[in-house]
């Protein structure tokens, strides 16, 4: 899939769920070869990060692999006190 999106010159971004723990060696490993990848190509891909096992992998792969804050991090929770929530349609 990576050669055909290089080919046709598609942008591609990795994203995965949330990694379990038994599965942090493979990915590890998946991510090592997609990296390697990289650089033979000479070029960048996102990274999707959802958890916190994602961005420690990431953390000393960031030459060729960009990280980009996923939804599972991102989820925050939302104040009560907003317009909309009481009905308030003028947004």
């Amino acid at each position: 899939m990576l050669e055909k999106a290089a080919a046709e010159q598609v942008k591609i971004t990795l994203v995965f769920s949330y990694i379990r723990e038994y599965m942090l060696d493979q990915v590890q490993v998946l991510l090592e070869e997609i990296d390697h990848w990289c650089e033979r190509r000479q070029t960048c891909i996102e990274a999707v990060v959802n958890d916190w096992g994602m961005a420690e992998i990431l953390k000393n792969q960031t030459e060729n692999l960009i990280p980009c804050l996923g939804t599972l991090l991102n989820k925050r929770k939302k104040d009560p006190r907003m317009k909309y929530k009481s009905g308030d349609t003028s947004l």
